[in-house]
């Protein structure tokens, strides 16, 4: 996944918010960043340049519902339409801001985000 160095607005995202996110991947079992890069996106309309992140990390097929809810979290927190990431070496966009678009995971426990 990639996760970006600043805000929409341009703003470095504040030290919590990455401790947070480091702790959270913690729990995996630990994780990878890689080197800054800059990645591009279009809304159809503009292009759009940020300075990001990637962070690689290894998951077991029974921690994928605390992966999506962790996605959430980033999305959230990161104040992001949308994320980028691999699953499984599918990559995809990701999106959990209206409620249809989260997993149906009922009956399941939280992932402890």
């Amino acid at each position: 996944m990639f996760i970006p160095i600043r805000s929409n607005a341009g703003r470095p995202f504040p030290r919590p918010v990455w401790d947070a996110l480091l702790e959270q991947l913690e729990r995996f079992g630990g994780y990878t960043r890689g080197a800054r890069q800059t990645g591009a996106w279009h809304d159809g309309a503009r292009w759009y340049r940020e300075p990001n992140f990637p962070f690689t990390v290894a998951l077991s097929v029974r921690d994928l519902p605390a992966w999506l809810d962790l996605l959430a979290w980033i999305q959230e927190a990161f104040g992001q339409e949308a994320l980028y990431v691999e699953i499984a070496g599918q990559p995809g966009i990701v999106d959990f801001r209206g409620e249809e678009s989260r997993p149906d995971r009922s009956g399941e426990q939280p992932g402890g985000i």
